[in-house]
């Protein structure tokens, strides 16, 4: 999963660098990071944190888990750009749901 993750960056700087070669051209996979979104009360998480230190260790790509309710706080679309920014800080390259959908 780790490596499906990191080449997800990969593609997503690919894609970013023609939208934007200026901003991107200087840009690698590990500046991005992968935002997990999970429910409010959490309980499994061991999946996610080996993928989380996998994806880390191997790939030195960041993670970060927020709920929907933080995701609505703290995550923004930049509107020249089209990335996913978390605190306008960290551009997001991949949104891994773990919840806010609904099987059916």
């Amino acid at each position: 999963m780790a490596r499906v993750f990191a080449r997800s960056c990969s593609l997503y700087l690919e894609y970013m660098r023609v939208k934007h070669p200026a901003q991107y051209q200087d840009k690698k996979p590990s500046d991005f990071w992968v935002l997990f979104v999970i429910d409010e009360a959490e309980r499994n998480i061991c999946d996610q944190k080996w993928i989380e230190i996998e994806t880390f260790e191997k790939f030195n790509i960041r993670s970060l888990r927020l709920t929907l309710s933080q995701v609505h706080k703290r995550v923004r679309r930049d509107p020249p750009s089209g990335a996913l920014l978390i605190d306008d800080k960290w551009e997001v390259a991949l949104v891994y749901y773990r919840t806010g959908y609904q099987a059916e």
